[in-house]
């Protein structure tokens, strides 16, 4: 993970992002949770993205094609225990300051990221990637310009613009 450590009070800053992948589904979901805190305390406006498993697939009750066998072959080396459902993701990243910005499956992943760069990429059908923000002080939301769709890249290095909070 890269560090979130950008704290000026800036409206136009750029912030940082930090990145996760293949790693919430290898760790128990306290490590998770710790992890998102850690992020959730960082600059408002500041980025992370993340994979993350079905629990369905984690808990062998997917109907996903061949997601047993997924299970079994990463059980040799680094066995998933944690997932989440797309349906629970917003609720579960509130507690932690972070507000869902985007949350992408494999199709959706394919088609709007791979597919406009002439790439090509497998990605299991029981992995997604999120896109959330640090929310701001006093629950105002900071939302990024651009969305994972404008940027097409999962780069952790990458910078965003922000605008001036949502005030309600």
């Amino acid at each position: 993970m890269l560090p979130c450590s950008d704290r000026r009070s800036h409206c136009d800053q750029e912030v940082p992002r930090a990145g996760l992948s293949n790693i919430n589904n290898c760790i128990s979901e306290e490590a998770v949770r710790q992890t998102l805190s850690l992020v959730g305390k960082s600059a408002p406006g500041s980025i992370i993205v993340f994979t993350y498993v079905l629990k369905s697939v984690i808990e062998r009750r997917s109907d996903i094609t061949d997601a047993n066998k997924v299970m079994d072959t990463v059980a040799k080396d680094a066995p998933w225990v944690f997932g989440l459902e797309p349906s629970s993701i917003q609720a579960y990243l509130q507690p932690f300051h972070l507000a869902l910005i985007e949350d992408a499956g494999n199709a959706n992943y394919q088609e709007k990221y791979l597919k406009p760069l002439g790439r090509s990429l497998v990605v299991f059908e029981g992995e997604r990637i999120v896109q959330a923000s640090v929310t701001g002080l006093l629950g105002q939301e900071w939302r990024p310009n651009k969305s994972l769709e404008d940027e097409r890249s999962f780069d952790p290095r990458a910078r965003i613009r922000l605008r001036r909070p949502v005030h309600s």
